[in-house]
């Protein structure tokens, strides 16, 4: 039965219609076309992976992508520190920034250029 915008009638349902049966589960569609869909085309990341960094560490690295004007842009450790990349209100020492840079290292986003000197990577 259809209603609403037409007036009520009987109708055939466009897959089901070949049951003699109602079912709610089980009875197979008739007339259904394959998905055309074009092939995936994102690529996806192996190398460089933001999403396994902890928070911190991924703003840090946000820090890093809004200083940088070039990818020669080095960053010593006790500029960033003074910066505050990870807000006001948290803890910028040594101690709780190194394990980020780590972090960051460890997942080729960024590289030490020289003793606490740090760049993104290319």
């Amino acid at each position: 039965m259809i209603a609403g915008a037409v007036p009520r009638c009987v109708a055939v349902h466009p897959t089901h219609g070949h049951h003699e049966e109602f079912d709610i589960l089980g009875k197979e569609p008739k007339g259904i076309l394959p998905v055309n869909q074009k092939p995936l085309t994102i690529p996806l990341a192996t190398e460089n992976d933001e999403s396994n960094v902890s928070d911190n560490a991924f703003r840090l690295l946000y820090w890093f992508e809004n200083k940088t004007t070039g990818l020669d842009d080095d960053f010593g450790l006790r500029s960033i520190a003074q910066s505050k990349p990870l807000g006001k209100q948290e803890s910028h020492k040594f101690e709780i920034l190194i394990p980020l840079i780590e972090e960051l290292q460890q997942a080729e986003l960024i590289i030490e250029t020289s003793s606490q000197n740090y760049r993104l990577v290319t």
